[in-house]
């Protein structure tokens, strides 16, 4: 399956580019995707178009084509995307946050109740707080020293990004197998190129906001969240999820089984379904 992909910026009150890419039926019902790459339809998303769904991803500040927004926080991505709307002529829409885009999905949950349909989340992951180690623990006591280290990772991708998606391919299956495809690797390679097209300030900072605390607790939301994660996701463990939200009644938690992190490739369709079922 393809994508026809269109392109998009839009200029916001402040002055900065926000950039994004849409596929699908413009008549349909409208998602903004928050996904960790920027500039492309990520692998396994094209059948939502086939769907009939239309799906607009915005590419966060300073990843993709738009613009750095220096002291940014999470908080400050849900009037970005209320203005984005706004500006596309859509009143109300859904949310999707896939993994490392948990928090910027759930933030405009937390913010934009009153436009959202519905709120989903799949394959996702908790405020590091919750299980602080590694860069997460130094970020908490040394932000400009975790920055660094963030900076410097960030390069060795962009220095080989080829080998960067090959390492996906050594986490356990169900993963390591399905990040070993070529079709997925080649949709990796080319997320990462547009991801990194200016740099690695901007993911890098990207990536140190979602080690540091969201800026709302998980159950601020207002709005129902749906969400699926594979039960053998090696890269966020279920029991992770299961306690964070165990007693958040705003969460539908669906576990399937034999699937991994790569659920939010495999599973797109089913997920979209349940979603707006």
């Amino acid at each position: 399956m393809t994508a026809e992909v269109a392109e998009g910026k839009v200029r916001l009150r402040d002055g900065r580019t926000l950039a994004y890419v849409e596929w699908g039926t413009g008549a349909g019902p409208v998602i903004v995707l928050c996904h960790p790459s920027a500039g492309v339809v990520p692998a396994g998303w094209e059948v939502a178009g086939d769907m009939g769904l239309r799906v607009v991803s915005p590419d966060r500040p300073g990843t993709g084509r738009s613009g750095f927004q220096a002291g940014r926080s999470i908080m400050d991505w849900p009037p970005d995307v209320a203005e984005l709307m706004t500006q596309l002529g859509v009143e109300h829409f859904s949310v999707v946050g896939v993994s490392a885009c948990t928090a910027y999905a759930l933030s405009c949950g937390v913010l934009l109740g009153r436009r959202l349909d519905r709120l989903g989340i799949i394959a996702g992951t908790v405020p590091h707080q919750d299980n602080p180690a590694g860069l997460a623990r130094l970020t908490m006591s040394d932000r400009e020293a975790a920055l660094r280290e963030l900076r410097l990772g960030a390069q060795q991708v962009v220095d080989d990004i080829p080998a960067s998606v090959r390492r996906l391919g050594e986490r356990p299956d169900p993963d390591g197998s399905l990040y070993r495809r070529p079709d997925v690797q080649a949709a990796g390679i080319a997320a990462s190129l547009n991801t990194y097209r200016q740099g690695v300030e901007g993911p890098a900072y990207d990536a140190l906001l979602r080690l540091l605390p969201w800026g709302f607790a998980i159950g601020d939301i207002v709005r129902p969240c749906l969400w699926w994660h594979g039960e053998a996701d090696s890269v966020v463990p279920p029991s992770l999820i299961k306690r964070a939200i165990a007693r958040e009644a705003k969460y539908e938690l669906q576990l399937v089984p034999d699937a991994g992190h790569g659920i939010c490739i495999t599973h797109v369709g089913p997920f979209l379904l349940d979603l707006l079922r």
